[in-house]
């Protein structure tokens, strides 16, 4: 609760008279967001993992010593005989192993851990990604409902006035008393419309609270963006957005991680080649004569060798492992081609979408000029008397309609043009 009453400070004091452009929460999101944070523990484990691989092809030392007691009947290290007698020893010594061939079996680990590390940075940057698009999503319907709602209050500011002519006119006997009901039942809906929106407008800002990992009372005003009246649809070389795609880039290092596991059984057939180093002395209390630092000197030991091992026979296992990481090898190629052909649909759906989006902006701006002019006409006829009420509420809701479509097409517009310059390697500017 702590944290969060922080948070929630911290935030208040920047962002409470400031509102947030899209990059002020992208990069709220990029801190904040839970799923990056476990992204970046896992990248820096792989960062720790690949150094430990490393450093294991250095040689190893290990320095020992030991001091026991005997008593009763026991062997006295110094001359390797039974004694009958309370006496103390001690031992001390100093080794060293180091790994002069395994069949590149370290090399392939090096290689393993430092491509973990590169698939990590990319599974980042595959969660930044669509928490991009998801976020500029939550904020592009955000500034729609707005304006959406703008246009509901004014809409029920118009009805208001309309209901007020219309109560005039049935107070001088113009009209019947059913057509002030008429108009009074349009702005109870029209206000049932509004709370609807009002209510989706609070899920929306939820939904983007928790995609920033804020608290829900935390308070967040977003900027309106800038609407360019001419969008000219973005250029995009579909196969680069392809190959450069996250997605389709985890994809290649799962294929060369399998290639890489393939070598990796391959060097457990090869033979092994240790060399090992050691230095140690003891002391026994059973000669009091010769002191410590004599028996120390006596008893000095060294030595150097090597070690080869050589694989016979493992029960076909090996052989086994590699048959099966190499059909995983191909399993991961043909799940690259899979993702690649997604990918493509995916870019190539968007560039429909942007085409048509702008189709249908051009057409919703017609729509909604056209339909302003025909309310404003009805309107003059309606005062004069000259058509009903039903006439001028069935030129109303055309001209509602209009509206929330022109505001809609608007913002699907600059969300889809946004979203292909992003595919093509830009920033997600709304």
């Amino acid at each position: 609760m702590k944290r969060y009453f922080l948070l929630f400070l911290v935030f208040s004091k920047t962002y409470s008279q400031d509102s947030l452009s899209l990059n002020d929460c992208l990069e709220l999101a990029f801190k904040n967001n839970l799923l990056i944070k476990n992204a970046l523990i896992a990248q820096e484990i792989s960062n720790i993992q690949s150094k430990s691989k490393y450093y294991a092809i250095l040689p190893n030392v290990q320095l020992s010593s030991g001091r026991n007691t005997f008593w009763g009947r026991g062997i006295d290290p110094l001359t390797n005989s039974y004694v009958e007698q309370q006496f103390q020893s001690s031992n001390g010594g100093i080794s060293s192993g180091f790994n002069v061939f395994s069949g590149f079996k370290n090399l392939y680990e090096i290689k393993l851990a430092k491509q973990q590390v590169e698939y990590n940075k990319t599974s980042l940057q595959k969660i930044k990604n669509d928490i991009t698009i998801e976020i500029a999503g939550l904020y592009t319907q955000i500034q729609y409902v707005s304006e959406i709602i703008e246009s509901n209050k004014e809409q029920i500011l118009a009805s208001e006035k309309q209901a007020e002519v219309a109560t005039l006119k049935f107070k001088s006997g113009l009209i019947a008393e059913s057509e002030v009901f008429k108009i009074k039942a349009q702005i109870a809906a029209e206000k049932t419309e509004l709370i609807s929106n009002e209510n989706e407008l609070n899920t929306l800002r939820l939904g983007l609270k928790q995609s920033l990992n804020l608290t829900l009372s935390a308070p967040i005003l977003l900027k309106k963006p800038l609407i360019r009246n001419n969008i000219v649809l973005p250029k995009i070389d579909v196969p680069f957005a392809v190959q450069n795609n996250p997605s389709f880039v985890i994809t290649q290092y799962t294929i060369e991680r399998e290639k890489l596991n393939v070598q990796l059984k391959k060097a457990q057939f090869y033979p092994s080649i240790q060399f090992g180093a050691n230095l140690s002395s003891s002391y026994s209390g059973t000669d009091q004569i010769a002191g410590f630092i004599n028996q120390m000197r006596n008893n000095l030991s060294k030595s150097i060798g090597f070690n080869l091992s050589f694989p016979i026979f493992s029960n076909f296992q090996n052989r086994f492992a590699i048959k099966e990481n190499v059909l995983n090898y191909e399993s991961m190629k043909v799940n690259s081609e899979i993702e690649s052909v997604r990918l493509e649909k995916v870019i190539l759906q968007a560039i429909n979408d942007v085409k048509a989006a702008q189709t249908k902006y051009g057409s919703a701006v017609e729509f909604e000029f056209f339909s302003q002019k025909s309310y404003n006409s009805d309107w003059f006829k309606f005062e004069q008397g000259r058509i009903s009420v039903v006439e001028l509420n069935a030129s109303k809701v055309n001209l509602i309609k209009a509206k929330a479509e022109l505001i809609k097409t608007k913002y699907d517009l600059l969300f889809r043009t946004a979203l292909i310059e992003f595919y093509a390697g830009k920033a997600f500017d709304l």
